[in-house]
């Protein structure tokens, strides 16, 4: 199907996996884009889909154009929180939101992730709601688990001085996550 074809967001999103099954994501995302000026696509089940490819593009990138990484994880969060005003609750929106975020902070370094701590774990915990088997959201938490216990004594005096009680954590409830995101 030609991106002129398109004609509703159903058969839009379709040729979208059809190209992303072929691992054909940047040609995904410009049938997206093109069509995304037209009202009937601003919907959250197309900006979910947007925020996947980026997503999908900024992994591409991650070792080989850091410019281009971080422009595709600032995009896909952009993408992510315009689905989430349309619909605060849609699944996918949610999702990206969290692992956008995730990704957001690590740019910024430590610092900015012990700072936004709590954040990130309830944005984590809010997309596991909407799907507890959901094994990317399990696996982020496991990290965010793990990365809690693992934080150095300057870590843990810093995350003291920001936070009456600090986030706390344990490798068991990592464990358990990981675990989780398995199937275990």
């Amino acid at each position: 199907m030609l991106d002129d074809e398109v004609l509703t967001p159903d058969q839009l999103l379709y040729e979208v996996n059809n190209l992303m099954d072929s691992r054909e994501y940047e040609e995904a995302y410009s049938l997206v884009l093109k069509c995304l000026s037209d009202s009937q696509f601003q919907i959250p089940n197309v900006y979910s889909v947007l925020s996947r490819l980026c997503l999908n593009i900024a992994d591409i990138y991650s070792r080989a154009d850091k410019e281009k990484y971080e422009f595709y994880i600032n995009t896909g969060y952009r993408f992510a929180k315009t689905g989430c005003s349309l619909n605060e609750n849609h699944p996918g929106c949610v999702k990206y939101v969290a692992l956008f975020f995730e990704r957001k902070l690590w740019l910024k370094g430590t610092k900015r992730w012990i700072e936004k701590s709590f954040d990130l774990k309830q944005q984590l915990l809010k997309s596991l709601s909407f799907d507890q088997n959901d094994p990317i959201i399990l696996h982020k938490i496991g990290l965010w688990c793990f990365e809690v216990t693992g934080w150095t004594w300057v870590q843990k005096k810093f995350a003291y001085a920001l936070f009456k009680e600090p986030p706390r954590s344990s490798y068991q409830e990592a464990l358990k996550y990981f675990l989780s995101a398995e199937g275990n």
